[in-house]
């Protein structure tokens, strides 16, 4: 189904989350370290179907704005920010992406919305 890259320091907390993506047929590349997502970005960029991510990542040098500027100069794919900061919903509306804050239930949701393409 989706290449999906999930962004978050803290991603080891949302082990069932990713699991659940995986069981969907979903390909779940998770990254601990901004610097690491950011990299893969510059070089995957064109394999990527939807990008989920944290907005802070504590003391990595990164936010999750440098991960969607990135990600938005390369790439139209979908993005999602999951994170209860709420410098993360004011960038939502800038990136014109979906802040979920850290609730799954609504992060599925948007997920689902950003992966079904438009209606004709």
């Amino acid at each position: 189904m989706a290449r999906i890259i999930f962004a978050d320091d803290q991603a080891g907390l949302y082990d069932g989350m990713t699991e659940r993506l995986t069981e969907q047929g979903h390909q779940v590349l998770v990254f601990k370290q901004a610097s690491e997502a950011l990299g893969y970005i510059k070089d995957h960029f064109t394999e990527i179907d939807l990008l989920i991510t944290d907005w802070v990542f504590a003391g990595q040098g990164f936010t999750g704005a440098d991960i969607l500027h990135l990600f938005r100069g390369v790439s139209d794919a979908p993005a999602l920010i999951f994170s209860n900061d709420s410098r993360a919903l004011d960038a939502a509306a800038e990136y014109e992406v979906v802040c979920t804050g850290k609730d799954e239930k609504r992060l599925f949701v948007a997920l689902a919305e950003a992966l079904t393409p438009p209606s004709a």
